[in-house]
């Protein structure tokens, strides 16, 4: 049973892999193409760029996670405990 877990993370490691791979490409394109500007897709700014995008999701997903798990502390007033 541990060896069919160790596969299915495995799977999903190279499924977020070739998930992440498409929209890079996309991304590219589309920096390329339609906004004409290179520098998002390769080199220092590029690195810069996506160090942003990433610390930005971590902190929206952060305050968001947040937000929706203020109302389930206990003492707040807004839950009930029963015994």
């Amino acid at each position: 049973m541990y060896i069919a877990g160790f596969f299915c993370v495995l799977l999903f490691t190279a499924v977020s892999s070739i998930a992440g791979n498409i929209s890079l490409i996309i991304f590219d394109e589309f920096a390329t193409h339609t906004l004409k500007y290179d520098k998002l897709t390769k080199g220092p700014i590029a690195t810069l760029f996506w160090f942003t995008v990433f610390w930005a999701w971590i902190i929206i997903y952060g305050q968001l996670v947040y937000l929706s798990n203020k109302h389930d502390l206990p003492g707040d007033g807004t839950t009930e405990h029963h015994m």
